[in-house]
């Protein structure tokens, strides 16, 4: 009887390590060596007006350099390289023709096979790339792009109005490296928009009026709103005096001529 054993997951490991030590398959491209050693690089920036390029960002810029530079490197190892309408479409400019492109109606787009109807046009299938459009992408893209290796700038311009009163610009001189401060002038605070000239409203809207404000007048038998005309304000009437601790001094404080009794509400008191 033959009894398998079971791998453990140590074992495991140390053989899948072993096999990708074995296996060679993909091998390291020393990128800083080939960008130093070829003649011309691809510089995208020509592709651009010089208005256009100045409108960019700067972390545009850093990746349209980037671009131009994985470019140099697939030129130099013989890779094929995309054609004019995919490069534009990387780095953020409008295909060849596009004008012509969007002249055309919808009835003469291309459409799928599904909808497809004798006098519309066929979608067109990309094919296999022959060795002849390799050389033509590689031809232009030498004509168009290509700068002198020691023409080639990498370095970062970043605009004044970017640095902060802390910001740091290192200088390389004579293989010291020297920090040197920029001297920024503080700026005053200024609005982004204008303030709008509001002018300030000084009325209000009179209030309803309510019962307290409107007086009755006994010698004149008439409502008035507010005071009297003619005989004047009322005349609150005061309280008698009486001394406190005395029982009932709630019923002997009444005003003459006002007495207090039951109410003939029901249970109203």
């Amino acid at each position: 009887m033959v009894v398998e054993q079971k791998i453990t997951k140590q074992e495991q490991e140390r053989i899948i390590s072993e096999f990708f030590k074995s296996w060679n398959g993909f091998v390291s491209v020393p990128v800083e060596d080939i960008v130093k050693k070829v003649k011309f690089r691809v510089s995208l920036k020509n592709l651009f007006k010089p208005e256009e390029y100045a409108k960019l960002c700067r972390y545009e810029k850093k990746r349209i350099r980037k671009i131009g530079r994985n470019l140099t490197i697939m030129m130099y190892l013989g890779l094929p390289l995309p054609n004019e309408n995919e490069l534009r479409a990387k780095i953020g400019l409008l295909p060849r023709g596009s004008l012509k492109q969007m002249a055309i109606s919808d009835s003469d787009q291309d459409v799928d096979d599904d909808d497809w109807k004798p006098w519309k046009r066929s979608k067109k299938k990309q094919g296999m790339l022959s060795v002849t459009d390799i050389m033509k992408r590689q031809q232009w893209l030498a004509k168009k792009c290509h700068v002198k290796n020691e023409e080639h700038d990498d370095t970062i311009v970043i605009p004044e109005e970017f640095k902060g009163p802390d910001y740091e610009k290192d200088s390389v001189a004579s293989g010291t490296k020297k920090v040197v401060k920029a001297k920024t002038k503080p700026e005053l605070a200024v609005d982004r928009y204008p303030k709008r000239d509001l002018r300030l409203v000084k009325y209000k809207y009179p209030s309803d009026y309510k019962e307290d404000d409107f007086l009755y007048c006994d010698d004149c038998d008439k409502l008035y709103l507010g005071d009297c005309e003619v005989h004047g304000p009322y005349k609150p009437a005061p309280d008698a005096v009486v001394k406190k601790g005395l029982i009932d001094r709630a019923r002997k404080t009444s005003p003459d001529g006002i007495s207090i009794a039951m109410s003939g509400i029901r249970a109203g008191g």
